[in-house]
């Protein structure tokens, strides 16, 4: 609900909704880190495993039923 950077009330676009909420790191999510060429960032990056392919079909199942509508 809040990144710490915005206000979570002020985080969605009037007439907009909220699309996903993960409850994970947000790097997790974004960047297979484990890959990373740089040992620092392999070393401190968390080892949890993020189904990134499960969750980008989430994504474009909901947009699709959303313009479907």
């Amino acid at each position: 609900m809040n990144d710490g950077q915005v206000i979570a009330g002020w985080s969605l676009l009037p007439g907009s909704g909220l699309l996903a909420e993960v409850k994970s790191d947000h790097w997790i999510y974004v960047l297979l880190l484990s890959g990373h060429p740089s040992l620092l960032v392999r070393t401190i990056a968390s080892s949890a495993d993020f189904p990134r392919a499960a969750f980008f079909r989430a994504v474009v199942k909901s947009v699709a039923e959303d313009l479907g509508r």
